[in-house]
């Protein structure tokens, strides 16, 4: 039987994917939504990808750490 680790992160909903943060850049790149009726969540992990896949954060490693920082 196959073994898996769950994270669960619990996190305020941002109104704009402008005011994205690194906890959110992470969740719309390895997260995933279990349930929802509006999909108002998944339309905003949307917005964060196409974000991030623009450049916008950048993400960096400091002494092995990943972080994310706005592009000026």
């Amino acid at each position: 039987m196959k073994e898996f680790t769950l994270r669960l992160r619990i996190v305020q909903i941002v109104r704009r994917a402008e005011a994205v943060t690194p906890q959110w850049a992470e969740i719309a790149t390895d997260g995933f939504v279990v349930f929802e009726r509006d999909r108002q969540v998944l339309r905003l992990l949307a917005q964060i990808r196409s974000r991030i896949a623009f450049g916008d954060p950048v993400r960096r490693v400091v002494h092995g750490q990943p972080y994310a920082r706005e592009v000026p």
